[in-house]
C-alpha cells in the first residue's frame, strides 16, 4: 500500500530485515513514533528503475492534532536549523494524510492490543535511512560478540550459552588489548558527539534526549548519526534554559528514564524516586527547566552504559529485556534501586573491566554528577557547563591511555626472553599464513558465489563483505578482477528491464572496494564509471554518502566525477550554488560526465538559486538578461542523453 508524498510515492520496503529479524519492515518503537523502514520512488517513475531507501517514522496526531501541529511549528524549524550538520539526520518529507493508507501493528507489548496506523490516528514524516546500527546495537556487537541473538519473542542471554562460549565472552572483561580497542572506539564516538551537541547549542538548542537508543553508527566509516528530535526544544527567549510542561507520555519524566538528568523527573510523580539535591525546577509546578548540564548529563549516562553494557548484559536479565520487541522497556533503570541519588547519579565503571582508563571513570563521574543547588552556575567547576571543556578531556584522556597496562609490564620483559624461540618459529608462520592467504580467498569467492545465486538488495552488506575477505587475500591486479565482477553484477542484476540501474547502497560498497584497490587511475577511471552509470535518481543520496566516508578518492585532485558529486551534494544548499553553477560551466561540454551534469543542472534549476546565481555573476548586463542566459543554460541539458 501506498503513501502519497509531496513529491514522491512511498512503500514500507517488507524485504528488510534488521537484527530483530522480523521481516515485514519494521525496525522500532519508541516514546512518540513508530518507524518502518521504506522505500520511495518519483511520481510517474516505474518502481522497478529506482531504489531509494528511507525511513518511514509514523507519529500520533494528537488530540485536535496537537502533536502534529507543534512538529509543524517548531520540530520542522529545528531540523532546517540543523541542515548544516551533517551528523544530524534529514527530514525528506512532511505527510499530513495518509490518505488509503492503512496496517495492522502487531509489535505490541504484552497486554496491549494491536491497533491500525492510518490517517486518522497517525501522520508521517520521511527521514533519511541510515545504514548502520545504534550505539547500542554497535557496543554489543563489537568484535565477535556472540551475546546479540534476539527475537521478537526472547533474548539469549549469558548463562544460557554453552561453557565455550561463555569462556570466549568473559573476554569482554579480561582481555586488555580487546579493552583497550573498544575504549579507543568509544572516545572517538564520545568527540564526535560532543562536535555534534556543541553545534546544536550554539544554535540554542538542547535535545532532552540522548541515549544510545537514538544515536546510530554508519556502516561506512563509523560515522556518529543524531537522530528522534521529538524532545528537542529552543532555549527559552534570553535564557539559557528550556521550560517543558510534563504531562502525555513525559508525565513521569521528559526524557527517557535512565538518561534523563535527576531536574528532568516529575518527583511527585515518581514516588519511588529519590533525588534528594536541589533541581532548577524552584516553584514551577507541573513542569521543569533544562540547561545544557541536563544534555551533558545525558551523554555521561549514555557513555556510562556503553562502558559497562558487557557486564549488563552478560549478568543482567532485566537489562537484557530492553532489547524485546523492538524498543526499550525501562523496566531496569525504572526502580527505586536505580531512581535514587547513590546509584542514579556519579556513576562509575566499578562493574567493568580494570583495564579502562581511570580517567574515563573520572569523566563520566562528572558528567553524572549529583545535583548541587547552583550546578548551573557557569563558576562551579565541580560540573560541565560546555561541550568544548569535555570535548579537551576526552581527547586528554584518549592521548594518555595506555597501549599496555603497567601490570602487564613482565609480559614485556617475558617477551625478551623468548625471543630466539619466535625466531625459530617465523619460518613456520610465514608458511602457515600463505596457507591462510590462498585458502581465506577460495572460501571468500565461494561465499560470492553462493549470496550471488539468491541475491536481493538486502544482502548487499554479506556481499561487499565477502568480496573484502577475498580481496584482502589477493594482489592488486585480482583486487581489481574481484571489484569489477561485483560491479558487473550489480549493474547487470536487473537485466531484462527497461533500465539498468543500482541501488544506492549497492553504490555505495562498490566506492568501498575501490577504496582497497591501490592504483589512483584506476579508481579514477572507475569512480567515473560508477557514477555514471548510477542512477540519476539516487544521485543526491549517494552524494550525501560521499560526503560523509572516508573515501582515497577525495583526495585525487584530477578525479573530475567526485568534483562533480561534491557540487551535487552542496547544490542541495542555495548559498552555494554560484559554485555549483561555475562547475557545471567549467565542465559542461565533456560528455563522459553527462550523468552528473544532468543532474547537477537540475538541482540549480530552480527559481532561488537562479536567483543567487544572478546575484553573483560579474555581468555589466541588466539582471533580466543574466537571469535568462543561465536559465536557457540549465535548460539546455534537459535534452541530453546519459
Amino acid at each position: 500500500m501506498q503513501i502519497h508524498g509531496t513529491k514522491f510515492t512511498y512503500t514500507i520496503d517488507t524485504s528488510y530485515q534488521d537484527l530483530y529479524r522480523y521481516g515485514d519492515g519494521f525496525i522500532a518503537r519508541g516514546t512518540e513514533s513508530i518507524v518502518y523502514k521504506g522505500i520511495r520512488a518519483a511520481e510517474g517513475i516505474s518502481s522497478e528503475n529506482i531504489r531509494m531507501s528511507c525511513v518511514l517514522k509514523f507519529k500520533r496526531r494528537g488530540t485536535n492534532d496537537r502533536i502534529l501541529r507543534r512538529f509543524k511549528s517548531k520540530d520542522l524549524k529545528i531540523f532546517n536549523d540543523l541542515q548544516g550538520c551533517r551528523s544530524v539526520v534529514r527530514i525528506y518529507d512532511l505527510i499530513e494524510d495518509l490518505g488509503d493508507f492503512s496496517i495492522k501493528f502487531e509489535h505490541v507489548a504484552d497486554g496491549e492490543d494491536e491497533f491500525y496506523i492510518d490517517r486518522h490516528g497517525f501522520f508521517c514524516v520521511v527521514e533519511e535511512f541510515i545504514e548502520g546500527k545504534t550505539l547500542e546495537e554497535f557496543c554489543l556487537e563489537y568484535g565477535d560478540f556472540p551475546l546479540v541473538m534476539r527475537s521478537n519473542q526472547a533474548v539469549t542471554g549469558f548463562n544460557d550459552y554453552s561453557d565455550e562460549s561463555k569462556m570466549r565472552t568473559k573476554k569482554y572483561v579480561t582481555d586488555n588489548d580487546f579493552c583497550l580497542r573498544f575504549q579507543s572506539v568509544i572516545y572517538n564516538f564520545a568527540v564526535k558527539l560532543c562536535d555534534v551537541l556543541d553545534y546544536m547549542h550554539r544554535n540554542r538548542i538542547l535535545h532532552m534526549d540522548i541515549k544510545p537508543d537514538n544515536i546510530m553508527i554508519t556502516n561506512a566509516g563509523n560515522e556518529v548519526v543524531l537522530i528522534d528530535f521529538g524532545r528537542a526544544n529552543y532555549m527559552d527567549y534570553g535564557k539559557d534554559y528550556v521550560t517543558v510542561q510534563f504531562g502525555g507520555e513525559s508525565l513521569e519524566e521528559y526524557g527517557t528514564v535512565g538518561y534523563a538528568a535527576p531536574e528532568a523527573y516529575n518527583l511527585e510523580m515518581v514516588p519511588h524516586a529519590h533525588f534528594t539535591s536541589e533541581n532548577l525546577n524552584e516553584e514551577l509546578k507541573g513542569a521543569c527547566r533544562l540547561t545544557v548540564e541536563s544534555d551533558i548529563f545525558s551523554l555521561g549516562a549514555t557513555l556510562w552504559e556503553c562502558m559497562n553494557i558487557f557486564v549488563l548484559y552478560m549478568n543482567n536479565a532485566e537489562y537484557r529485556k530492553k532489547f524485546l520487541r523492538g524498543y526499550h522497556y525501562q523496566t531496569f533503570f525504572d526502580t527505586s534501586i536505580m531512581l535514587n541519588e547513590d546509584t542514579y547519579c556519579n556513576r562509575d565503571l566499578s562493574l567493568a573491566s580494570v583495564h579502562f582508563y581511570e580517567k574515563l571513570e573520572q569523566i563520566i563521574k562528572k558528567a553524572t554528577r549529583s545535583r548541587s543547588y547552583n550546578y548551573f552556575d557557569k563558576s562551579n567547576k565541580n560540573y560541565y557547563h560546555d561541550y568544548a571543556t569535555l570535548r579537551d578531556d576526552i581527547i586528554d584522556a584518549r592521548e594518555r591511555s595506555p597501549a599496555v597496562l603497567r601490570t602487564d609490564d613482565i609480559k614485556v620483559r617475558n617477551s625478551f626472553n623468548v625471543s630466539a624461540v619466535f625466531m625459530g618459529l617465523l619460518v613456520t608462520l610465514l608458511c602457515f599464513q600463505g596457507f591462510l592467504y590462498f585458502f581465506g580467498g577460495y572460501f571468500a569467492a565461494h561465499k560470492i558465489d553462493s549470496i550471488m545465486e539468491n541475491y536481493q538488495v538486502s544482502k548487499h552488506d554479506a556481499l561487499r563483505r565477502a568480496a573484502e575477505e577475498q580481496m584482502k587475500a589477493t594482489d592488486p591486479d585480482g583486487r581489481k578482477r574481484i571489484y569489477e565482477r561485483i560491479y558487473d553484477f550489480y549493474y547487470n542484476e536487473n537485466e531484462g528491464t527497461d533500465k539498468k540501474v543500482m541501488s544506492e547502497e549497492e553504490a555505495e560498497d562498490l566506492a568501498q572496494l575501490l577504496d582497497m584497490i591501490p592504483d589512483e587511475e584506476y579508481s579514477r577511471r572507475q569512480f567515473d564509471e560508477l557514477l555514471g552509470n548510477t542512477d540519476r535518481q539516487v544521485l543526491l543520496a549517494f552524494s550525501e554518502y560521499a560526503a560523509a566516508a572516508d573515501l582515497d578518492i577525495k583526495e585525487d585532485s584530477e578525479c573530475i566525477s567526485y568534483k562533480l558529486l561534491e557540487k551535487i551534494y552542496e547544490s542541495r544548499q542555495p548559498r552555494y550554488a554560484n559554485e555549483c553553477y561555475e562547475a557545471l560551466v567549467e565542465y559542461g561540454d565533456r560528455e563522459e560526465y553527462n550523468n552528473l551534469l544532468v543532474y547537477l543542472a537540475k538541482q540549480l534549476n530552480t527559481d532561488e538559486k537562479i536567483d543567487k546565481i544572478t546575484d553573483q555573476q560579474d555581468s555589466d548586463e541588466p539582471d533580466a538578461i543574466v537571469r535568462h542566459s543561465v536559465k536557457d543554460y540549465l535548460d539546455s541539458f534537459e535534452g541530453r542523453g546519459v
